[in-house]
């Protein structure tokens, strides 16, 4: 998953298997901080969803990485803290795959 700085994350649905990792990267070099936070936002209002993981404003530079590892099923809303109005996503978590 790649985050431009100041727009949006790309792409902003994600469908993964539970144990599976999520990285988010800062992809351009516009060195304005992000974040990663879980939640659903409306407007400005981000306490949907609680914090199941947040990078902090760590995201500030080309290669910056944060990873999140999904351990349960579930549909997992976030967004950048600084931007919530156009920073948002959602990462959904499919049981783990057996193999019989």
């Amino acid at each position: 998953m790649i985050l431009r700085a100041t727009s949006y994350f790309s792409p902003n649905v994600v469908t993964i298997h539970a144990g599976e990792r999520v990285v988010w990267i800062y992809g351009d070099g516009a060195k304005e901080p992000h974040t990663a936070t879980s939640g659903a936002c409306r407007g400005t209002d981000c306490t949907g969803g609680g914090k199941k993981f947040d990078s902090g404003k760590t995201l500030n530079k080309a290669g910056h990485r944060f990873e999140h590892v999904f351990k349960h099923p579930g549909t997992f809303p976030y967004h950048c803290d600084l931007h919530t109005a156009s920073m948002v996503g959602t990462i959904i978590v499919k049981p783990k795959m057996t193999i019989n």
